[in-house]
């Protein structure tokens, strides 16, 4: 049986968040005005709370699906040495 790995592509995404969000601090020293501010709240903001309830999700998701496997799984598959 293959194994789900949830956790790699999770791990990108943070990743990438933690970049966009360094990305923005450095802009935020550029550009301070309405408009950015606007930016901030309306699309960056709800993407950083969006993305960290889906990891929440992929994290539970990975736990449950890792358990079904193991309970699933035959005992030849784990053995070593078979």
């Amino acid at each position: 049986m293959q194994n789900a790995d949830f956790i790699s592509p999770a791990s990108r995404l943070t990743d990438a968040l933690t970049r966009l969000e360094l990305t923005w601090q450095q802009t935020k020293e550029h550009w301070s005005d309405p408009v950015s501010q606007t930016v901030e709240e309306n699309y960056l903001v709800p993407i950083h709370n969006q993305v960290s309830l889906m990891l929440n999700a992929v994290n539970q998701i990975s736990e449950v699906m890792g358990q079904a496997e193991r309970e699933c799984s035959h005992k030849r598959e784990s053995d070593a040495a078979l």
